[in-house]
């Protein structure tokens, strides 16, 4: 007799959400449910951030995929799966065309259908169409998966019924992270500080993530050069890919102090995290927040929009956050590196936020909310 599935429809499969799928695949097959997750593969913009996989057999599906109008549409022919699933679970975007037949289903009361997701853009402009059509879908499934408390109480603000909401408090796989950042030996930091070119009073700012235009990298360098003149042992180094990678590369050529290693993952990305005296992040906050804790980096970020993961940013006990200018998140970093009790106590801070998260309670969250879902 087969089993009731479960499937979640992504455009793309990210590297940091396959321990996600580990887990909630165990969780759903002890409570007798299969998991599928339908994703396709990336387009250019997305293939350029170096962080996509293929999720394995078990429950990965990849299916075909065609972006339209300038990657602003995107259709996958998921029917088929669609049929087999008990449950669907969609990411909450405007520009999956496929949702909107799911969605109808779901009305049918054909099979239960759910949103994972932010409840809102948190960049775009509450008064324009693509947001007021967002805000009309968001009654229109069974369930909400939301990343965030904030994301939970804005959904519940909509008229969405609070008891079907799960909060899942989007997270990464801290506990895979920490180990490996504790297994950093001494020889390994002081190899990677000499390629650096690090002396023991150099002062070491760092940025992991996918490199495009809602990071304020412009900012950042901006900011980083502040620092130096400040400074003088100020270093930057930053990890990741993407759109604005070359302008990135062409700006690190110019400075000796500004290292850009490209995307790194594993052993490679943890031994800088512990040469990294703190994390800086002053566009777009994700969930690379949550790497920077578990390394114990305390995380300086601006005011500017973010993504609901900006609130796991405590000003003054994980981290500090600045107004929107390189001149003043300039001043919050020199503030810090002057400041080495400042850093200190934001450093035992931020390393006490990440036992707050983990990728085993967000799976477990997503698998209680599963089946409640398939119980209500």
């Amino acid at each position: 007799m087969s089993r009731p599935r479960v499937l979640i429809v992504q455009s793309v499969a990210k590297h940091y959400r396959k321990p996600l799928f580990d887990r909630l695949h165990a969780c759903l097959d002890e409570a007798g449910l299969e998991l599928r997750v339908a994703y396709s593969v990336p387009n250019r913009a997305e293939a350029c951030k170096g962080d996509n996989i293929e999720l394995p057999a078990p429950y990965g599906c990849r299916v075909p995929a065609r972006w339209l109008f300038g990657n602003r549409l995107l259709y996958q022919p998921i029917l088929g799966e669609v049929a087999r699933a008990r449950l669907v679970i969609l990411e909450q975007a405007n520009k999956y065309l496929m949702s909107y037949p799911v969605l109808a289903q779901g009305r049918l009361k054909v099979r239960k259908v759910a949103f994972w997701g932010h409840g809102r853009n948190m960049h775009g402009r509450a008064s324009s169409w693509a947001e007021r059509w967002k805000r009309g879908l968001i009654r229109q499934v069974d369930w909400w998966f939301a990343y965030t408390q904030s994301a939970a109480s804005y959904v519940a603000a909509q008229g969405f019924d609070p008891r079907r909401i799960t909060n899942v408090r989007n997270s990464v796989d801290t506990a895979a992270f920490r180990e490996l950042v504790e297994s950093i030996t001494p020889e390994e930091i002081q190899s990677q500080r000499a390629r650096l070119g690090l002396t023991p009073d150099s002062r070491v700012a760092l940025f992991c993530g996918s490199l495009y235009e809602g990071r304020d990298l412009p900012l950042l360098i901006d900011a980083a050069d502040r620092v130096r003149h400040e400074v003088e042992s100020f270093h930057l180094i930053l990890i990741g890919s993407g759109p604005v990678r070359e302008a990135v590369e062409r700006e690190a050529t110019t400075r000796d102090w500004l290292h850009y290693v490209g995307p790194l993952f594993g052993r490679d990305k943890a031994v800088l995290f512990r040469v990294a005296d703190l994390y800086a992040n002053p566009g777009l906050v994700g969930l690379g927040v949550l790497d920077a804790f578990t390394a114990g980096l305390p995380v300086f970020a601006t005011d500017c929009p973010h993504s609901p993961e900006f609130e796991y940013v405590e000003a003054g006990v994980n981290g500090l956050v600045a107004q929107h200018s390189s001149q003043r998140y300039a001043e919050s970093l020199v503030r810090a590196f002057r400041d080495p009790s400042l850093l200190a106590t934001l450093r035992i801070g931020a390393a006490e936020s990440a036992r707050k998260y983990g990728i085993e309670a967000t799976a477990d969250r997503f698998c209680e909310g599963v089946i409640a879902c398939l119980g209500n």
